[in-house]
């Protein structure tokens, strides 16, 4: 840049040619026309503009593209960060889940034991219903065999008294049919005698 800007000055103010001598741009043959220099240099500037602008604009694409990447590993970073926090709250879950699990199965066992057990005395309780009704029946039979033998027994005292009763009767018949036959013999024998008496 620095060359052309002197070699437009030259153009400007008088060619210098090789042979050193300063020349009107009118007489140089040696170099070109100051319009075609000032062209070329407006077109260098002019490029070397252009370049810096889209140099410049590569620049800010690329860290337009930079803060874009950034931006989109920060959302990727995010993202992951929201998917671990998932598996650990989905880890954690599971682990909850599967301490509920072994939780209502011990609950379950409990229950079943405690059930088995209910069942055991619920059938022991039948067991003495049983026996108890079982008892009640026996001692009810025996009541009623304890009464029949009571009656049995009332019957054989009055069959007794009875009997005693009779066998008194038949022996006081017996007394009086004997002292009737006693008195009788008597009469027949003071009947004997008189007859003899009296021969």
């Amino acid at each position: 840049m620095l060359s052309e800007i002197e070699h437009l000055n030259s153009h400007v103010r008088g060619c210098v040619c090789s042979t050193g001598q300063t020349r009107a741009p009118a007489i140089c043959h040696g170099c070109e026309e100051p319009t075609v220099v000032v062209g070329r240099f407006l077109s260098a500037v002019g490029k070397r503009k252009m370049s810096e602008t889209f140099s410049e604009q590569r620049r800010d694409e690329a860290e337009r593209a930079r803060e874009l990447a950034e931006h989109e590993r920060e959302n990727v970073e995010q993202t992951r960060s929201g998917v671990e926090q998932g598996r650990v709250k989905a880890e954690s879950s599971r682990t909850t889940a599967e301490h509920f699990r072994v939780l209502a199965e011990e609950a379950r066992e409990v229950s079943e034991r405690v059930r088995r057990e209910l069942e055991s005395v619920r059938q022991e309780r039948e067991a003495f219903r049983e026996a108890a009704e079982e008892a009640r029946h026996a001692a009810e039979e025996a009541r009623y065999a304890a009464e029949e033998a009571r009656h049995a027994a009332e019957g054989a005292r009055h069959a007794t008294i009875a009997a005693v009763a009779a066998t008194a009767d038949a022996l006081s018949t017996n007394l009086s049919q004997m002292q009737f036959l006693e008195d009788a013999r008597n009469t027949l024998r003071q009947l004997t005698r008189r007859p003899d008496d009296a021969q």
